[in-house]
């Protein structure tokens, strides 16, 4: 981990060298000496030998105040994006090193700091080939300074574990139990083109797995999805040891500084793997996939491209009722997992990219057959019911033949809820969703029940026929 958090400060000095100062237009700043990070910035001022009047001198004062300031800019921005990353360290001690690359820069390209804004704002790609000389003047002294921080870090980071495999196996599991205040770091050594699969189990999913490249770059995180962590599948990129950050969510209510929450990490590293792609019919959403899969087989993946706030429902038959599906998002979360034939299942998709479905099976051969239909969502409205027993009133209204759009309501473990939608024209349903993605009811009016999971549940209003204009009421905490 102190090598990921070396190799990402390293890698954002890099980055936003070439493009950080257009990401805002903050004047927040950083002062050398200073601990805070939103103090003025300095600016230089020459004192005039000669009359004060004279034209000159101002304009030569005011070109050496500008460069001051603009120099100030470029060096606050990578500062403030390398806050906004959370290390554990006070950037604003960052500030010399911060400042070496920009110097360093504005020495090999020979331009001014006000010409260099000026030119990163145009092109956020500018600099590339100086950044790459003086770079390595900068980080060694960074590198040595980061580290030292991070060991002083009170025990925050563990020293790292590696994983290692049983003599043909292609799999482990290790143990551990966390504080909010801790972080354990586990390596393996993999190849590109292979698969890793992970698996993480705590108590309400409160721990969370992020995954390095063998270069320290930031391949994926079980929660990268609001709401949701989610375990993760992901193809390899590169040759080398990948490194594997668990600990709490920062967010997490569950315990005080000093509980420790147990854990149980399961890795599988196998080959690499062949999809077939998802054939539509033209002005078709869904379709229809026959396979099987022979025990012991891996099982079939299926890819397609979806755009995020798309709707994906899928469902699986097979005649040994043992097969099973999973939904895999582009950047490896595996949003379902293990799917049967016992439930219908709908997601919001939270990313465009492509998507992978793996089918498998529970127990011996299975031949299957697969749906899945896709179709956008006229709007996706988070509502919070913010007071038990209070009902929330939404109106709207969706056209014949088009889907409706879909609420997400946030609802606890164990509280009792009351879904009803009613229209002029009788004609508008609701499907419910559970936060795991089962369909729960299917077109009906008035849903009423209890959450036995906590999490977001996703509310679809439609129409059994023509143009539908609705009025639809949640209630939470019900009697």
């Amino acid at each position: 981990m102190q090598k990921n958090l070396v190799t990402l400060t390293l890698a954002f000095l890099l980055v936003v060298s070439a493009c950080g100062s257009s990401a805002t237009e903050s004047t927040s700043t950083v002062n050398e000496t200073a601990t805070s990070t939103t103090v003025v910035a300095p600016t230089t001022v020459v004192e005039a030998t000669t009359d004060t009047g004279s034209e000159s001198e101002v304009s030569v004062e005011e070109e050496v105040v500008d460069e001051g300031m603009a120099r100030e800019e470029i060096i606050n921005q990578l500062l403030e994006m390398l806050q906004e990353e959370g290390l554990p360290i006070d950037v604003s001690d960052l500030y010399d090193y911060a400042a070496c690359v920009v110097d360093g820069v504005s020495g090999e390209s020979n331009d001014s700091y006000a010409t260099m804004l000026e030119t990163i704002l145009d092109d956020e790609d500018a600099y590339g080939s100086e950044i790459d000389d003086i770079l390595p003047g900068c980080t060694e002294e960074l590198e040595s300074f980061l580290e030292q921080e991070l060991s002083d870090s009170d025990g925050f980071i563990s020293e790292s574990v590696r994983i290692e495999f049983d003599s043909g196996g292609n799999g482990a599991s290790v143990e551990g139990e966390l504080t909010t205040e801790s972080l354990h770091a586990y390596v393996l050594g993999a190849s590109a083109g292979q698969t890793m699969t992970i698996w993480l189990d705590s108590p309400d999913k409160t721990a969370v797995v992020d995954v390095w490249t063998p270069e320290g770059d930031f391949l994926t995180s079980g929660s990268l999805f609001a709401n949701r962590n989610s375990d993760i599948f992901v193809t390899l990129p590169d040759d080398g040891d990948y490194y594997l950050d668990v600990y709490l969510l920062e967010d997490s209510d569950c315990c005080q500084s000093s509980d420790e929450i147990p854990y149980e990490l399961t890795v599988f590293v196998e080959e690499g793997i062949e999809t077939e792609a998802v054939q539509f019919l033209p002005e078709d959403s869904w379709t229809v996939i026959e396979g099987g899969v022979l025990q012991g087989e891996r099982g079939q993946f299926y890819e397609l491209t979806a755009l995020a706030d798309q709707a994906m429902l899928v469902s699986i038959e097979s005649l040994e009722d043992n097969a099973v599906y999973d939904v895999i998002s582009p950047s490896g979360n595996i949003l379902l997992q293990e799917k049967t034939s016992e439930s219908t299942t709908m997601i919001v998709l939270p990313e465009d990219g492509k998507y992978l479905i793996r089918t498998g099976s529970s127990r011996g051969n299975t031949s299957y057959t697969l749906t899945v239909d896709i179709w956008s969502i006229p709007f996706v409205e988070n509502v919070f019911v913010e007071e038990f027993g209070r009902t929330v009133t939404l109106e709207g209204g969706s056209l014949q033949g088009e889907p409706g759009p879909v609420y997400i309501v946030p609802i606890e473990e164990g509280l009792k809820y009351s879904i009803s939608v009613t229209s002029l024209e009788d004609n508008a349903v609701v499907n419910l969703v559970a936060p795991n993605g089962d369909v729960l009811v299917s077109e009906d009016t008035v849903v009423i029940g209890t959450a036995f999971e906590g999490g977001d549940y996703l509310i679809q209003v439609g129409g059994t026929r023509g143009n539908v204009s609705y009025i639809l009421e949640v209630t939470l905490g019900i009697e």
